[in-house]
């Protein structure tokens, strides 16, 4: 091969080197490019805590205003700095017109001070017009809030029957309070109110939805008529009664088509560990009320049938459902003192309705009456309130109630609390003690008897 040869070759070589390194480089620039343009991110955690709950991104996809978080840190905590870099960049891939800002603390107090901002881990939410929305903790639940708050026009308020035994709001003891229902009311942009009775001439007009939790006495004369007229007229009324409920609230039910039954229901395939029969699982939501967001189950201590009458004259429809090995025990308040079982020609299969609503047509068609009655008052109250998806599910019915759809939805679990329950049937239970104590061992055993055995063969056959 001649020298110009050579040299031709060689510039070949070098061209196409040079056009590989090209061709690569626009690859790499390419799937950047992309990557940028859609950000897919790959969460293998059991609790998903790197990516955001279903009620989250709803919340920020329906956020249309532009605005910015100012999120202040600890320089010394690198991983609290982490985490709200990471939870800010989810929110913004959901809501883009959302920016964020990471500050340090110590190290602009000038800012800290315009902000009125004096704690770590807490922050501000500032509109394009100035306004500023303080947050006391910048976390998911937090900004889920401020962006819903900021979505609704006005929220509303929630009011409380107090004057039949019903359970009280304000009340912070475990098993009959509900001020952590209250507390997850107004973290929703809620107020709440709270009154005895609803007289003649109505609620109060800021009520935009009127819930009566366990009531213990019967409504008093006349009150029913009232109750019925409010709702008639457009109002929203949410029933949670208890098996044993005074019998003025049924019979306040069945005017409208609903149907409270004289039962306790039982569920012995899915109760939960330490719990008996009487604590039913909730995992059927009518999907056209609910948008099939809803996917936990929900725990009913002692519950009851709600279910529609059938009048065709009324518009009803159940909303919710046990499973199909739960069973309504007839002619029953209370828990029975012994063991139940079925009884084939008296008591009832499930799946059983457990929570039921009815229309009532007004002069305004986009502003109908409703009421919604659910079998249960206890999966509302504080001991029962973070259990499974029942927090949700109040919150859904309150959502259906108040015309708010974005109410529904699946929120995700407070993490890192100790006090958090552990929620495993007696099934689940039983299914990790034989894996755990009996296969898993066993199995092992028996390898270890089959590769001690061809080792003794081996040996023999020498």
């Amino acid at each position: 091969m001649t020298p110009a040869q050579t040299s031709v070759s060689s510039w070949r070589a070098a061209a196409q080197t040079a056009i590989q390194i090209v061709l690569v480089l626009a690859l790499f620039a390419s799937l950047q490019f992309l990557a940028g343009r859609r950000n897919v991110r790959f969460d293998l955690t059991p609790t998903q805590r790197f990516t955001l709950s279903p009620y989250a991104r709803q919340a920020a996809e329906a956020f249309e205003g532009k605005a910015t978080v100012y999120a202040f840190y600890d320089s010394q905590q690198v991983a609290q700095r982490q985490q709200l870099l990471d939870l800010l960049d989810q929110i913004h891939a959901h809501a883009p017109q959302l920016d964020y800002e990471l500050i340090d603390l110590d190290r602009k107090p000038g800012l800290a001070k315009k902000f009125e901002v004096s704690s770590y881990g807490s922050g501000v939410l500032e509109l394009a017009d100035g306004t500023r929305h303080p947050l006391r903790a910048v976390t998911e639940e937090g900004l889920t809030a401020a962006l819903l708050r900021l979505s609704r026009d006005d929220a509303g308020t929630i009011c409380f029957l107090t004057g039949h035994g019903e359970a009280d709001p304000r009340d912070t003891s475990p098993r009959g309070g509900l001020s952590q229902l209250t507390q997850a009311i107004e973290q929703e942009g809620f107020a709440v109110g709270w009154q005895l009775t609803i007289g003649r001439d109505g609620p109060d007009q800021r009520c935009k939805a009127i819930v009566s939790a366990s009531p213990s006495h019967d409504l008093a004369s006349g009150e029913a008529e009232s109750i019925e007229q409010y709702v008639r007229d457009g109002g929203r009324l949410l029933l949670l009664l208890d098996p044993g409920a005074p019998p003025s609230f049924d019979e306040l039910l069945n005017r409208f088509g609903l149907l409270a039954g004289r039962n306790v229901i039982v569920d012995e395939s899915n109760r939960m560990v330490g719990a008996d029969s009487f604590v039913p699982q909730v995992d059927r939501f009518r999907p056209g009320v609910f948008q099939d967001r809803l996917r936990a189950a929900v725990i009913l201590p002692l519950a009851r049938t709600i279910r529609t009458t059938g009048d065709e004259d009324t518009n009803a429809i159940s909303l919710a459902a046990t499973s199909e090995s739960s069973w309504a025990h007839v002619d029953a308040t209370e828990v029975p003192s012994q063991d139940v079982t079925f009884r084939p020609t008296i008591d009832e299969p499930g799946p059983l309705s457990i929570a039921a609503q009815a229309t009532v047509a007004t002069d305004d068609p986009n502003a109908p009456g409703m009421i919604i009655a659910v079998g249960d008052s206890d999966f509302a109250t504080n001991d029962h309130l973070d259990t499974l998806g029942n927090r949700d599910f109040f919150l859904a019915l309150v959502g259906v109630l108040a015309r708010d759809p974005s109410l529904i939805g699946m929120r995700r679990e407070e993490e890192g609390n100790p006090e958090r329950p552990l929620a495993l049937t007696a099934s689940q239970t039983s299914t990790i003690f034989w894996v755990g104590v009996v296969v898993l061992p066993g199995l092992s055993a028996l390898m270890g008897a089959v590769l001690a055995g061809l080792r003794n063969r081996r040996r023999g056959g020498r």
